[in-house]
């Protein structure tokens, strides 16, 4: 996976992160089909 992820980007790769599926919690008899993480960049201080 790595080696197809580095021929779309150059030495500045944007953050990745990936989610046991399995994992995500039910909501009553149902699993949750889709979880969202965001990062937030501001480049004042």
């Amino acid at each position: 996976m790595n080696e197809v992820y580095e021929t779309f980007f150059d030495a500045q790769r944007p953050a990745r992160s990936t989610v046991a599926v399995k994992e995500l919690p039910r909501v009553g008899t149902n699993r949750l089909k889709v979880e969202i993480e965001a990062i937030g960049v501001s480049r004042e201080i």
